[in-house]
């Protein structure tokens, strides 16, 4: 009996101790934000999965997921900088901009050194149009974009921090600043502060900042210099929250903010990024060529009737996706490389469709599965 009780104390502590350590801050709670980008209304998780791996490659770096990297990136910049993020695996590009050979992944710091330093031939490959750069300066022009988005988004923020030093050991904000600053003759040491955080706000194309009487999106840099202080409030209550670890402050803090401004395409737009539509119809058309294929060689009609069933799963599927982003983009999804894809390789796979049924020759079959799977594919990149 004292065994099970003494057992019974380490499994509480144990648990205990586990729930205490489990308690940080949480990137879930930061999904469902809406952000304007790319012209439509997306939930933040998309976003910074996408912008995480367009830099990094993958979803996930180092102990963060990409919320979390995303909110230490704009309110915590500098322990960013320090993250190994950008990777070259171009041995002409390393040799060109001076980094050692040997790594093949940077973090800003290491890259702001090497841009800095070919600053001059840097400024000849950017007035160059990209089809008159051979493949490795192209490369170099298209790493300094990356880092250039990146830095502008590091900055989106900057207002918010108290960079600015008295010798009395007290630390102002650019918004502190601004504030005390209305109608006062400003001393020179803070107007050149203030001009200098300034530069920021071009750099910034993060839209996440809803007016509400216009509709219109803007970052936090126009809110702050249109002196709309109370449009970014949540943010800085955010802000606050993420600086001091204030768990239920972050979640306050993150669940006010996940009012959508067009409710319905937002939601459209958050299950959309959910479901997967891609995946499931690659899988449904890679079932059924399967099955049409083994078919062939067993003439057992389950088989054939599986390869039937999942070839027009998968097409509904895949109609549904073009519908979605239909409604999403109000307009018909045929406006770049990737949209055409989809639009041509559900057009392919009806059409396969369509021959089966009307002649019943399983190459209607055959067609329909193997061009939906190799045209997603091609979608994807």
């Amino acid at each position: 009996m004292k065994l099970l009780k003494n057992i019974f104390v380490f499994i509480f502590i144990f648990l205990l101790n586990h729930s205490a350590s489990a308690q940080t801050l949480d990137g879930n709670s930061l999904k469902n934000i809406p952000i304007l980008h790319e012209g439509r209304i997306k939930p933040l998780d998309s976003y910074t999965r996408l912008t995480l791996r367009e830099i990094y490659g993958k979803e996930k770096i180092d102990e963060l997921d990409s919320n979390m990297w995303f909110i230490e990136t704009i309110f915590a910049p500098a322990k960013s900088y320090q993250r190994k993020i950008f990777k070259i695996n171009n041995p002409s590009a390393l040799a060109i901009l001076g980094l050692p050979e040997g790594e093949k992944i940077f973090n800003f710091i290491e890259l702001y050194k090497a841009f800095s330093n070919n600053k001059d031939s840097l400024h000849s490959l950017l007035s160059t149009e990209d089809n008159d750069l051979d493949p490795n300066n192209l490369y170099i022009k298209n790493l300094y974009t990356t880092f250039t988005n990146y830095m502008g988004l590091s900055r989106s923020f900057s207002f918010l921090f108290k960079d600015f030093k008295l010798p009395t050991g007290e630390s102002y904000s650019y918004v502190d600043l601004v504030k005390s600053s209305d109608s006062k003759v400003v001393p020179e040491l803070i107007k050149n502060y203030l001009i200098m955080v300034e530069e920021d706000a071009p750099l910034s194309n993060l839209n996440i900042v809803a007016d509400s009487p216009t509709g219109q999106w803007h970052t936090p840099w126009q809110e702050v210099q249109d002196k709309k202080y109370e449009n970014i409030a949540q943010w800085k209550s955010l802000y606050d929250a993420y600086l001091t670890s204030n768990i239920n402050d972050f979640k306050k803090a993150s669940s006010s903010l996940q009012e959508s401004k067009n409710k319905f395409r937002f939601e459209l737009e958050t299950l959309q990024s959910q479901i997967s539509f891609t995946q499931w119809s690659i899988a449904l058309y890679v079932i059924s060529f399967m099955s049409i294929f083994t078919y062939i060689l067993s003439k057992k009609e389950f088989f054939l009737e599986l390869s039937s069933l999942a070839v027009y799963t998968g097409a509904i599927v895949h109609v549904s996706m073009i519908v979605f982003r239909s409604i999403i983009l109000s307009r018909p999804p045929v406006t770049n490389l990737y949209e055409s894809i989809l639009f041509v390789s559900i057009t392919s796979v009806i059409v396969s469709i369509m021959y089966f049924l009307i002649t019943k020759k399983n190459i209607g079959l055959f067609l329909a599965s193997s061009l939906g799977i190799v045209l997603l594919f091609l979608s994807k990149g």
